[in-house]
């Protein structure tokens, strides 16, 4: 039963350490042909970078950064110290060096974190007051660096620069990526570079400087001045006889008014009683009207018909009553 809790502890153990790691603040960016981009982040964030170098290439990565150290008096001399705890270094084919300056000795002492950093204590070489230290393909692993020495003169501060380098192999196509876990580096601004390219500036723990607003450039426009041009003066030349040219003058085109058209009715001779009562008669025979100029068709021709009848007795009876006055 106590194996069983146990088991149960450790799984959980590194459940929380796995979730620790993937909480880890991360900042990734691209090689971009705009130029050095500008990033910020907090000493501990991961540094993702993809890149495009040649096909199955080499390709170097290097990050440097420089910090102020202060220094202090010990006996006759001043000294100056530095620690770097959980400096992670990536395994593989990498560097790193370390320069003061102004120094009289430098003395870089390190191990695995685990071990509480101690294992190795080497004392770097010294020219002209500037201090150098550098070792290579160092196992991968987290580790306390301390470095140390005795300053140069009077100053307040020495000056320590740290640069290191991996190299990594591109693909196929060209592409590849690199990490970088910055626990343990000191607050500083970071250049990145890419085969001795500078790609990336990491304000790691630094405020970044603000970017400046664009001001717009007034653009000048000049005004022509005015040039005085000469007149010229026309040449009359005489002629023998001197035309006359016409101006035509322009066509007057008509507004439209109206049309009046006035209709003559054709003469009427003298009227004749007995003509016109033929013409009716025939008229109404036929079953149609005149008015007007407008034919209209007789609907009712019974009608018409029956009153032609009566209308003829009526005239046979006025010509026999006026013939019988005639003869009496």
């Amino acid at each position: 039963m106590s194996i069983l809790l146990r088991s149960i502890k450790f799984l959980a153990a590194i459940t929380v350490l796995m979730i620790g790691i993937s909480c880890l603040p991360i900042f990734s960016f691209t090689a971009s042909a705009a130029g050095v981009q500008i990033l910020s982040g907090s000493p501990g964030d991961v540094i993702s970078y993809s890149g495009q170098s040649g096909p199955n290439s080499l390709v170097t990565m290097e990050v440097s950064a420089s910090i102020s150290v202060n220094t202090w008096t010990s006996g006759d001399n001043k000294r100056y110290e530095k620690s770097l705890n959980g400096v992670n270094i990536p395994g593989g084919s990498n560097s790193m060096s370390i320069s003061t300056y102004p120094v009289d000795t430098l003395t870089v002492t390190g191990g695995p974190s685990w071990a509480g950093g101690l294992g190795y204590s080497m004392t770097g070489s010294v020219s002209n007051n500037r201090g150098s230290f550098s070792m290579s393909n160092v196992p991968g692993g987290k580790y306390n660096i301390v470095v140390s020495g005795i300053s140069n003169g009077s100053s307040q501060s020495v000056s320590m620069s740290v640069k290191a380098s991996q190299k990594v192999s591109a693909d196929a196509d060209g592409k590849f990526s690199v990490s970088l876990d910055t626990g343990g580096l000191p607050a500083a601004v970071y250049s990145v570079k890419q085969n001795g390219m500078e790609v990336a500036l990491v304000y790691l723990g630094v405020t970044p400087p603000a970017t400046p607003t664009p001001v717009p450039t007034p653009v000048i426009t000049a005004t022509p001045t005015a040039t005085s041009s000469p007149t010229v003066s026309p040449t009359v030349v005489p002629s023998d006889k001197p035309t006359i040219t016409p101006t035509a003058e322009p066509t007057a085109i008509p507004s439209p008014t109206p049309s009046i058209v006035l209709e003559k009715k054709p003469e009427q001779g003298q009227s004749n009683p007995i003509s016109d009562f033929i013409s009716w008669l025939v008229m109404m025979i036929s079953g149609s009207d005149t008015q007007d100029g407008t034919t209209t068709e007789n609907t009712w021709p019974t009608i018409n018909t029956i009153f032609i009848i009566l209308t003829l007795f009526a005239f046979g009876a006025i010509i026999v009553d006026i013939m019988m006055k005639r003869k009496k």
